[in-house]
Protein backbone atom coordinates (compact mmCIF):
# COMPACT_ATOMS: atom_id res chain seq x y z
CA UNK A 1 0.00 0.00 0.00
CA UNK A 2 1.49 3.30 -1.09
CA UNK A 3 1.11 6.56 0.81
CA UNK A 4 0.47 10.11 -0.41
CA UNK A 5 1.12 13.06 1.93
CA UNK A 6 0.10 16.61 1.08
CA UNK A 7 1.21 19.67 3.02
CA UNK A 8 -1.91 21.77 3.71
CA UNK A 9 -0.17 24.66 5.51
CA UNK A 10 2.72 27.02 4.70
CA UNK A 11 5.60 26.95 3.98
CA UNK A 12 5.04 23.97 1.65
CA UNK A 13 1.27 24.29 1.07
CA UNK A 14 -0.02 21.87 -1.62
CA UNK A 15 3.35 20.11 -2.04
CA UNK A 16 2.69 16.39 -2.53
CA UNK A 17 4.99 13.57 -1.45
CA UNK A 18 4.41 10.02 -2.70
CA UNK A 19 5.85 6.92 -1.03
CA UNK A 20 5.72 3.50 -2.65
CA UNK A 21 5.30 0.09 -1.03
CA UNK A 22 9.03 -0.30 -0.46
CA UNK A 23 9.03 2.46 2.21
CA UNK A 24 8.28 0.86 5.58
CA UNK A 25 8.62 3.98 7.77
CA UNK A 26 7.83 7.60 6.91
CA UNK A 27 9.30 10.03 9.46
CA UNK A 28 7.77 13.47 9.95
CA UNK A 29 9.72 16.27 11.63
CA UNK A 30 12.53 18.81 11.50
CA UNK A 31 15.38 16.30 11.67
CA UNK A 32 17.51 16.34 8.51
CA UNK A 33 16.67 13.25 6.50
CA UNK A 34 13.01 13.10 7.56
CA UNK A 35 10.88 11.84 4.69
CA UNK A 36 8.36 14.62 5.43
CA UNK A 37 10.58 17.53 6.46
CA UNK A 38 9.73 20.84 8.11
CA UNK A 39 12.06 23.85 8.36
CA UNK A 40 14.27 24.09 11.45
CA UNK A 41 12.69 27.41 12.47
CA UNK A 42 9.17 25.85 12.62
CA UNK A 43 9.50 25.03 16.32
CA UNK A 44 5.86 23.88 16.72
CA UNK A 45 6.99 20.71 14.90
CA UNK A 46 9.34 18.40 16.78
CA UNK A 47 12.58 17.14 15.28
CA UNK A 48 11.16 13.60 15.35
CA UNK A 49 7.49 14.51 15.67
CA UNK A 50 5.93 11.19 14.58
CA UNK A 51 6.20 8.45 12.01
CA UNK A 52 3.93 6.22 10.00
CA UNK A 53 4.91 2.55 9.90
CA UNK A 54 3.61 0.06 7.41
CA UNK A 55 2.48 -3.08 9.23
CA UNK A 56 0.33 -5.94 7.92
CA UNK A 57 -0.85 -3.93 4.91
CA UNK A 58 -1.81 -0.78 6.84
CA UNK A 59 -0.09 2.33 8.15
CA UNK A 60 0.07 2.89 11.90
CA UNK A 61 1.08 5.99 13.83
CA UNK A 62 4.31 5.86 15.86
CA UNK A 63 3.88 8.84 18.16
CA UNK A 64 6.75 10.56 19.95
CA UNK A 65 5.31 10.99 23.48
CA UNK A 66 6.82 14.49 23.70
CA UNK A 67 4.89 15.81 20.68
CA UNK A 68 1.19 15.93 19.92
CA UNK A 69 -0.62 14.92 16.75
CA UNK A 70 -4.31 15.70 16.33
CA UNK A 71 -6.89 13.98 14.14
CA UNK A 72 -10.22 15.82 14.04
CA UNK A 73 -9.24 17.71 17.20
CA UNK A 74 -8.40 14.59 19.22
CA UNK A 75 -5.01 13.17 20.14
CA UNK A 76 -3.73 10.38 17.93
CA UNK A 77 -2.46 7.47 20.00
CA UNK A 78 0.61 5.36 19.39
CA UNK A 79 -0.27 2.36 17.23
CA UNK A 80 -3.49 3.89 15.90
CA UNK A 81 -4.21 2.76 12.36
CA UNK A 82 -4.49 5.27 9.55
CA UNK A 83 -7.75 4.35 7.84
CA UNK A 84 -8.78 6.32 4.80
CA UNK A 85 -7.59 9.83 3.94
CA UNK A 86 -7.21 11.92 7.12
CA UNK A 87 -5.93 15.37 7.93
CA UNK A 88 -3.71 15.74 10.98
CA UNK A 89 -2.36 18.77 12.82
CA UNK A 90 1.02 18.88 14.51
CA UNK A 91 1.81 20.39 17.91
CA UNK A 92 -1.50 22.14 18.64
CA UNK A 93 -5.07 21.94 17.36
CA UNK A 94 -4.20 24.92 15.15
CA UNK A 95 -0.77 23.60 14.12
CA UNK A 96 0.52 22.76 10.63
CA UNK A 97 -1.73 20.41 8.65
CA UNK A 98 -0.89 17.31 6.63
CA UNK A 99 -3.30 15.26 4.52
CA UNK A 100 -2.40 11.56 4.83
CA UNK A 101 -3.82 9.31 2.11
CA UNK A 102 -3.13 5.57 1.93
CA UNK A 103 -3.19 4.51 -1.72
CA UNK A 104 -4.30 1.08 -2.83
CA UNK A 105 -2.69 -0.10 -6.05
CA UNK A 106 -5.12 -1.91 -8.31
CA UNK A 107 -3.45 -3.79 -11.13
CA UNK A 108 -5.44 -5.28 -13.98
CA UNK A 109 -7.39 -8.28 -12.73
CA UNK A 110 -7.05 -7.18 -9.09
CA UNK A 111 -9.80 -8.57 -6.85
CA UNK A 112 -10.27 -6.89 -3.46
CA UNK A 113 -10.56 -9.02 -0.35
CA UNK A 114 -14.10 -9.15 1.02
CA UNK A 115 -14.69 -7.25 4.27
CA UNK A 116 -14.18 -9.58 7.22
CA UNK A 117 -14.55 -7.28 10.20
CA UNK A 118 -11.72 -6.55 12.60
CA UNK A 119 -9.74 -8.88 14.80
CA UNK A 120 -10.32 -8.56 18.51
CA UNK A 121 -7.84 -6.45 20.45
CA UNK A 122 -6.54 -7.30 23.92
CA UNK A 123 -9.01 -4.82 25.38
CA UNK A 124 -11.91 -6.49 23.54
CA UNK A 125 -10.83 -9.91 24.76
CA UNK A 126 -10.43 -8.64 28.34
CA UNK A 127 -13.91 -7.07 28.22
CA UNK A 128 -15.49 -10.25 26.87
CA UNK A 129 -13.99 -12.26 29.73
CA UNK A 130 -14.96 -9.76 32.43
CA UNK A 131 -17.46 -10.95 34.99
CA UNK A 132 -19.68 -8.39 36.63
CA UNK A 133 -21.01 -9.37 40.02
Amino acid sequence: MALKITYKSPPYRDKVLDFDDSVQTVRIGRTPGSEVPFPEEMAIVGHDHFALRREAGAYKFAINPHHRVYLYGKDVFDGQELGSANEVRLGTKEGPRLLLEPQTAHAAGYVSTEPQGRSATEVDVARSNARWT
